[in-house]
């Protein structure tokens, strides 16, 4: 599953804006972009590893909203899947 975010419909004129979102949430399911065999191998990393606070790597405005886990800075892990 993939989280895309699209811009949302244009405002309607007599509605009041702070009721319109600029943007919304949709999810687009791809079939077959991993096989099995690669689903289960990250699925055995991803739980076998220590996670942190996403907020690790944010700057100070995206802390702010930024809620998150993340495979930790300097973790082999993370080395290993980040290429």
């Amino acid at each position: 599953m993939i989280l895309v975010r699209v811009p949302a419909a244009l405002p309607i004129q007599s509605a009041p804006a702070r009721f319109i979102p600029t943007f919304a949430i949709m999810m687009l399911q791809i079939p077959d972009v991993l096989s099995k065999a690669q689903v289960a191998q990250v699925r055995q990393v991803i739980d076998a590893a220590a996670w942190a606070d996403g907020n690790e790597t944010s700057g100070y405005q995206s802390a702010l909203t930024k809620r998150n886990l993340q495979l930790p800075e300097g973790s082999p892990r993370r080395a290993r899947w980040a290429t």
